[in-house]
Formats: C-alpha cells, structure tokens, sequence
C-alpha cells in the first residue's frame, strides 16, 4: 500500500514539472507574439518565480498546520484557472503586461513544489529513496515535456502549450484525490532535552549542519542566477544562432534531456560512491560553467555534452543534503526556505541577464559561467564537514 502511495505522489510530481517543461519551445514563440526585446523575454522566465515567492511564505506553513493534501489540491485548481487564463490572453491578444500578470499569477500557486516535496518526502519510508524517485521523475519530465511543447506548437499553436497544462493540472488532482492523507506527519514530537555531554555535542553538530545547510541553499540559490540563462535565452539562441524552429528547438531540448537521464542512470551512482556526493556536485557545477563559456562560442554539442553532464551531477546533491542534514520537524521550512532563495534568483536572473543578452549573448553567458564557478567553490569548502558526518555516522 505504501509503495502503491509513493507511486501516485511520485506521478504527481512528473504531471507539475511536465506542465513546465513543455514550455522550453515557448519562449521564441512569445516573444515573436508580442514583438518583445531580450530584456523583456527575461520577463516571462522571471515572472513565474515573482508569483511562487509570495506563495512560498503562506503555502509551506499551512500544508504543517491543515496537511499537505488540501493545500496541493487548493494549489492544483489555482494552476488549471491560471493556465486557462494565460489560453485566453493568447487567444485573444490581452497584452503582454496582462500575460505577465497571469504568470504571476500561475506562479504564485506552482509554489505548491516545496509542499510536493514535503509531500513526497512523508511517504517515502526511505530518505535515499527520495532524491531518486525525484531525479527519475524530473528526467522523464524533462525528456517527453520539450518535444511535447513542441510538437504542440507545430500542430496547434502557442494557446497549446497552457491549454496542455491546465490538463495536467486536474490529472494531478484526480491521483492526490486517490492518495490517502497521513496526519501528524509534520508535526512530530520533539526530543526532550538534556543536560549531558552528549546535548553539547547534538548542539555542535546541529551548528555543523546548519552551516551546511545554509551552504548548501546560498550555492543553490547561484545555480538558479546563472542557469537561468539556459532556460530563458537558450531556445532564443538557438534560434538567432542556427536559425531552429520551435520544434527543432524541442528536439534538441529533449536530446539533452535524454543525455541528463542516461548521465543520472548509468554515471551519477557510480560517481558518487567513488568520489562523494560533494566532489560530483562541484564537478557538475563546474560543468555547467564551461557550458557557458562554450555556449559563447556557438559551440551546440560541446554545450550539450558540459550541460547534460553538468545537470544531473549537481541537481540530486541538493534533494540529498536537506534530506539527510535536516531535522525532520524542520522538513517544511527549509524546503520552503530553498525554494524561496532560488525563486528570488529566478526573479533577478531573467531580466538582469536580459539587459546583459541584448548588449551581446556574451556578457550574459559570462556571467552565468563566472556565478557558477563560484558556486561550486562555497560548495567544495562543505566537502570536509560532510566526510567527517560520513565517517562519524559509519563509526
């Protein structure tokens, strides 16, 4: 039964993110749509996160108080109306400010993804099991949602894409309503204190950890500042660059997807067990800034290889430290607080790397390649802490 409950949650989970990545072949479209600047296209990608930021301070909190399974619901139904609104607003030419609104407006309910999470994390009985259901889970998304976008776009139009994911939306409704809720999953009773030596060395290693953890969340909230590129400029690059149309650009998008889930399938497990989840979340951040540097010189392949290494190798790390470093009555918030630190990069990103885009891609790629190195050095100065944790847990 609990694993027939994992596998709805974990459906769930691929129905939100397929809602979001069909829309990698939009974004050219949209712009075409409503005559846009590069500095405004950035406002499409940043406009999404602006609504979960706010979401993120209200959601998170009530899922604690009244359980996960309503707040999901509320959040589902709030995403099919936005997503119909945004139909409507292409369907009948509503301007691009109006637009903007709308996807505000469905970004504000999609910061129901930290209560999935949360949700996801009360039903897998196993913390390891958890990052890679979501791993899988996120590769399938990744791999079917850009050429579904666009194939969408090719036969239909640009309405599509939104239509699609209202959709979705209620498909995800009708399996939570097949999911049984579990009470009292967040709200566990706390340690009764003592005075001993081993209190003083519970309140050292819960200082390590948040340290960590607020490491961790800092290098995450980066990687959105500078892969935000990627998703808000690369089909627009591709485009200007190589002259693709929005279902090529979908082909490629899920030829890089299918190299990100061969990479987590066949290397990421291996890797890890000979080098550390550390060592292989620096490496793949590093990667992902050589990708950068290559996207600079319309180098596709050699983007394509650095970036479907890159993603897999880093993104697992960050599902696996909170899960493993987190207290558990604390689960919530710190998701919360890790999707709000890279909803406020997903904000910033888009439009500052849209002034930078239209003055020449190169700025814009720079500095996403230079934000990532320095994200994968904050998170190489953790590495020792997390051995001797490994080591200590071992012993």
């Amino acid at each position: 039964m609990r694993s027939e409950e994992a596998g709805k949650s974990s459906k769930v989970y691929f129905l939100h993110l397929l809602c979001f990545t069909m829309s990698g072949p939009l974004l050219p479209v949209l712009r075409k749509h409503f005559h846009l600047a590069a500095a405004k296209t950035g406002l499409l990608t940043s406009a999404f996160p602006f609504g979960m930021l706010f979401a993120l301070m209200l959601f998170p909190g009530l899922s604690d108080r009244y359980g996960r399974k309503p707040i999901l619901m509320i959040c589902f139904s709030g995403l099919t109306c936005g997503f119909l609104l945004q139909a409507k607003a292409l369907l009948s030419n509503w301007s691009f400010e109006t637009f903007l609104k709308l996807r505000a407006f469905s970004g504000a309910f999609a910061g129901c993804a930290a209560v999935l999470k949360a949700f996801l994390a009360d039903v897998y009985t196993g913390r390891a099991l958890l990052p890679e259901a979501m791993a899988f889970r996120a590769s399938e998304a990744y791999i079917v949602g850009p050429s579904l976008g666009g194939l969408l776009i090719c036969f239909a139009d640009a309405k599509a894409i939104p239509l699609a994911g209202a959709v979705l939306s209620i498909l995800a409704i009708l399996l939570l309503l097949a999911v049984p809720e579990r009470r009292g999953q967040a709200q566990r009773p706390r340690p009764s204190p003592s005075a001993d030596e081993a209190t003083a060395r519970r309140e050292k290693r819960r200082r390590g950890a948040g340290r960590l953890l607020s490491v961790v969340i800092l290098v995450h909230g980066l990687y959105a500042l500078g892969q935000s590129v990627f998703e808000a400029f690369f089909g627009v690059w591709c485009a200007e660059s190589f002259g693709f149309s929005p279902a090529r650009v979908g082909q490629v998008l899920t030829s890089l997807a299918l190299l990100v889930f061969l990479t987590h399938t066949f290397l990421y497990s291996r890797l890890v067990s000979r080098l550390g989840i550390m060592n292989v979340g620096v490496l793949g951040l590093l990667c992902m800034s050589s990708s950068f540097i290559a996207m600079s010189h319309h180098r596709l392949i050699l983007t394509l290889l650095l970036y479907a290494f890159g993603v897999p190798a880093f993104t697992p790390s960050v599902p696996i430290l909170l899960a493993r470093f987190s207290p558990e009555r604390f689960r919530g918030r710190i998701i919360a607080m890790d999707a709000w630190v890279m909803s406020v990069a997903r904000i910033l990103s888009p439009a500052l790397l849209g002034l930078m885009y239209e003055h020449g891609p190169l700025r814009a790629f720079r500095f996403s390649s230079f934000t990532l190195f320095v994200a994968a050095g904050l998170m190489a100065s953790q590495r020792h802490y997390v051995k001797r944790q490994k080591n200590r847990d071992a012993a």
